[in-house]
């Protein structure tokens, strides 16, 4: 559930980030890829992110459509075209959450949790106004410390798992954040949301393969 609704506010406040026209039809796009692949990765058996990459193929279709109905006159069609398709990928790259907690044993659920956190900590941090130098190795080390700190708070005894799935949120919210200043930064609230929220949805699929090369 907190997935499909971090998707519908990713969906809102992506393409405010971006200043995009025809907002609302990509608003729509965006959340639905996000909440389609949700559902598929919690209710199909065995599929986990099986249908991920098509779901997100039929996004970025529906993003070029939205943008042939516009016409060529239309204003930043190609800048409008690439953003769009960013946030359906963003979005769809959430359901890793659901993939992961589905892959985790009974006794692993609680790592999931703590690296869930680890990400939302790190977005913490990347909010902080100190150059990227310092701001970004912090985002990393702080998730990498956090996660199996809760990990052992919560009596979970495989605290170095959840210190390399830490890490890995961490690196991908640090990452996110150099790929949002390179940009501008957020211009809206709405766009600072989505600051927020995506790093944490598009760290789930990065979770969700760390995840499966530690069990092999």
């Amino acid at each position: 559930m907190f997935v499909a609704v971090a998707a519908v506010v990713t969906g809102v406040g992506w393409v405010r980030l971006q200043g995009l026209t025809a907002a609302r039809a990509h608003s729509v796009v965006i959340a639905v890829v996000g909440i389609v692949s949700v559902l598929t990765a919690a209710r199909l058996p065995g599929a986990f992110l099986t249908w991920t990459g098509l779901i997100a193929a039929v996004g970025v279709i529906a993003v070029f459509l939205i943008e042939l109905v516009r016409g060529t006159g239309a204003e930043r069609r190609l800048e409008s075209l690439v953003a769009s398709s960013s946030g359906v990928v963003l979005t769809a790259l959430g359901s890793g959450w659901v993939g992961s907690l589905r892959v985790a044993t009974d006794a692993h659920v609680a790592l999931i949790g703590t690296t869930a956190v680890a990400a939302m900590v790190a977005v913490v941090m990347a909010a902080v106004p100190w150059p990227d130098r310092v701001i970004d190795p912090l985002c990393v080390l702080v998730a990498t410390a956090v996660a199996p700190l809760l990990a052992l708070l919560l009596h979970e005894p495989s605290a170095g798992v959840a210190t390399v799935l830490g890490a890995v949120a961490g690196l991908v919210v640090a990452t996110f954040r150099r790929m949002v200043l390179a940009d501008g930064g957020p211009r809206t609230r709405l766009g600072a949301v989505a600051v927020g929220v995506g790093p944490v949805l598009a760290a789930g699929s990065a979770v969700y393969g760390a995840q499966l090369l530690l069990a092999a």
